[in-house]
């Protein structure tokens, strides 16, 4: 039911993962934002999924903390909203899914993320929104359906890092 796989090739093109997959058959695929992945004709067409990971898009506030020291608490503000999105789908992951805490915990999740996704919408239509924050937000809202499709799917992970570090 659940697969991994490692495929080593001397391009990046999207010709690559789409190969790999039957034009029909659907799955979910763990992934930075690379945009070949966007390209491949099974994304295109939904019969794959891609689940983007949250610490690539947490890398956009980090640089924003450090690339522009006046807005360091706003980077910080998203760093907290990540890290605890992060904390809850932990404890949400230690119980039995279907249980009534696991449906307690998912609520809390789907809160946060509800949370996170008023904030970005609210700030992206600020006029004074300084470039770099507009920059990162839009990021997270082009990226949001896969980077939100753990909520539904515990079997998918917030990030691609188990898979990185294993390469």
């Amino acid at each position: 039911e659940d697969s991994t796989a490692f495929r080593i090739e001397p391009t990046r093109s999207h010709d690559v993962p789409e190969g790999h997959y039957a034009n029909k058959t659907p799955g979910i695929l763990m992934v930075d934002r690379y945009s070949a992945y966007k390209a491949m004709a099974q994304v295109k067409s939904g019969v794959v999924k891609l689940a983007f990971c949250w610490v690539h898009v947490r890398r956009d506030f980090i640089t924003v903390g450090k690339g522009w020291p006046e807005l360091v608490d706003w980077a910080v503000a998203w760093l907290h909203r990540i890290r605890q999105l992060y904390h809850l789908n932990r404890r949400r992951l230690l119980c039995e899914p279907s249980t009534p805490e696991f449906v307690r915990r998912t609520a809390a999740v789907r809160e946060v993320i509800d949370g996170m996704h008023r904030q970005a919408t609210d700030e992206l239509a600020q006029p004074k929104l300084r470039e770099p924050c507009r920059k990162a937000l839009q990021s997270l809202l082009d990226h949001w359906s896969g980077l939100t499709l753990f909520v539904d799917d515990p079997k998918i992970p917030m990030d691609n890092n188990a898979s990185e570090r294993t390469v």
